[in-house]
């Protein structure tokens, strides 16, 4: 706790998946670390962000903006050159990250230009490669797939 007091270490307000840059904060500021090499429980809380029912009540806004944070935290964590040795762990999490922002801005290309998501292109999935590069037809896929559900 006093590590958290001291480093003025805080979770982000206003935004989801804000244990991330909280995580990497507490990490990069303590003076000890241990890893664990076992079964880990992993309890699952009504309204959080990793119940797939209650992803999607989130505004593509407040999604965008979410992940837009943390990728942009992470791609801050790449220019220091002593945290190399925790490159590819930074690297994991932004191939995690990458394709949320580039979603949201199918949904809604208002949110940022597709230059200002191209420093993510080295770490996303070819689907979300695709869909960054082919932005207009993966908006008519998205439509044609939301059309097609209304069908049925």
């Amino acid at each position: 706790m006093s590590l958290l007091k001291e480093k003025k270490i805080r979770f982000i307000k206003g935004i989801i998946n804000e244990d991330l840059a909280f995580g990497f904060e507490v990490f990069m500021n303590a003076r000890k670390v241990g890893f664990f090499n076992g079964v880990v429980f992993y309890r699952h809380r009504e309204g959080s962000i990793s119940c797939a029912k209650t992803f999607s009540q989130h505004s593509n806004t407040l999604l965008f903006r979410s992940y837009k944070t943390n990728v942009d935290f992470l791609l801050s964590l790449l220019e220091k050159e002593e945290l190399r040795a925790i490159f590819p762990l930074i690297e994991r999490c932004l191939k995690g990250c990458s394709s949320m922002p580039v979603l949201c801005r199918i949904k809604d290309k208002h949110l940022c230009s597709k230059q200002e998501l191209s420093p993510l292109v080295p770490y996303m999935k070819w689907k979300t490669r695709l869909a960054y590069t082919f932005s207009s037809l993966a908006r008519v896929a998205r439509a044609m797939k939301h059309y097609l559900r209304k069908r049925k």
